[in-house]
């Protein structure tokens, strides 16, 4: 699948070049869970390590898996702000791929500068 780079707005003469986006197979089968690792650093606690209890539970969610054998059924992967903030709390977001199924895709690190305009075109539903 290819999408047209265009120019940015500091370089408005920029060529138009081709992007490069593949689609690849989903590395997880069932559910994806998505932990603001930023609502885990803003916790006054920590693990007993002292490490983020977002990335604390993103471990222990790997840990059990693959203890259940469902490694390659559940994803836990932390994540960016998810612009819920609740206080004194963790965001995280939990997408049944059964319902919805996520696309996952690969960009070339030299294609990526200018890739976001079409991507998101690529990724926003039809108007």
């Amino acid at each position: 699948m290819f999408f047209e780079k265009r120019g940015h707005k500091r370089n408005q003469n920029a060529t138009e070049t081709r992007v490069k986006i593949e689609e690849i197979k989903a590395p997880v089968s069932e559910t994806m869970i998505f932990i603001c690792e930023k609502c885990g650093r803003k916790l006054d606690r920590k693990d007993a390590d002292g490490e983020n209890l977002a990335r604390s539970l993103q471990k222990a969610i790997k840990k059990e898996s693959k203890r259940t054998d469902s490694k390659r059924k559940v994803r836990a992967v932390l994540t960016g702000c998810l612009d819920v903030c609740p206080k004194r709390a963790v965001a995280i977001a939990v997408g049944q791929l059964s319902e919805a199924p996520l696309k996952f895709y690969l960009i070339d690190e030299e294609e990526l500068e200018g890739a976001e305009m079409r991507l998101l075109e690529f990724v926003r539903p039809e108007r």
